[in-house]
């Protein structure tokens, strides 16, 4: 049976485009995606912004107590979070040919997919500000020159704490022609909750460094900042029509 629609959420969205390497980052605004009726855009940095306003750290004219007092504090905005996973031929195992991962039974007329959420770390970078690049000349011991490129930047994403959760198969029971829309327009959609660690608060921040080689003449630093979430659910649609085919729950340990 098709889902008719997605219940109408005031939420966060960002279109997540699949690529190769753990630098892969999100389309936040100008997708080409069309999203189930419902679904809203929001800037993650202003989340971020958002979030690092009300709990930061300890400040110099604030007591322990009222630290505490704060951080137990519970955010008090938008709860629900949403992004997309466009899939890409041979994900999920480099050089796989096609979806290897979403089959369908015509004799039966189920499409069976892999629920499959792989991270770098748990991580999804979605949207990359104060990006820069430059080039300089460097010089190793014996005199040889090389040009290396030097990449910086702020990467803003979210941190997915219950990314051990996604095991199962999700069965949807389609005819032969929705199955081949779906199979060429398959689009995924994670809902999230904004999740907060009792010691760490909502927020994980990091840094990705690499240092120039002379073999290797490239450089980067790239401050993270990743809002932490928790995906409950996800739904199943044509990322050409919008159209919903199947939502499922995700509970710990499924």
């Amino acid at each position: 049976m098709r889902t008719s629609s997605v219940s109408r959420i005031t939420a966060l969205l960002f279109a997540f485009v699949l690529t190769a390497g753990p630098h892969a980052l999100a389309k936040s605004t100008n997708s080409d995606i069309v999203l189930p009726e419902g679904y809203s855009n929001d800037d993650i940095v202003a989340l971020y912004d958002v979030l690092e306003y009300s709990y930061s750290p300890k400040g110099e004219f604030e007591t322990q107590a009222a630290y505490e007092k704060r951080m137990r504090t519970e955010y008090e905005g938008k709860t629900r979070y949403f992004f997309v996973k466009e899939i890409l031929e041979g994900w999920v195992a480099k050089g796989a040919p096609g979806y290897n991962y979403l089959k369908y039974d015509a004799e039966n007329q189920i499409v069976t997919l892999k629920r499959v959420l792989k991270l770098f770390d748990g991580k999804v970078k979605i949207k990359r500000t104060k990006y820069s690049r430059e080039e300089y000349e460097a010089v190793n011991g014996f005199g040889a020159k090389v040009i290396v490129s030097a990449y910086k930047g702020t990467d803003y994403g979210i941190f997915v704490e219950n990314q051990s959760d996604f095991r199962k198969e999700i069965d949807v029971s389609l005819s032969p022609s929705d199955a081949r829309a779906l199979k060429e327009n398959l689009g995924l959609l994670f809902v999230c909750e904004i999740k907060k660690d009792n010691e760490k608060g909502y927020l994980k921040d990091g840094l990705t460094f690499k240092k120039a080689e002379f073999s290797s003449p490239r450089s980067y630093a790239f401050i993270e900042q990743y809002v932490r979430v928790e995906v409950i659910e996800i739904v199943i649609f044509n990322r050409e029509t919008g159209f919903v085919y199947a939502t499922q729950a995700i509970k710990a340990g499924n």
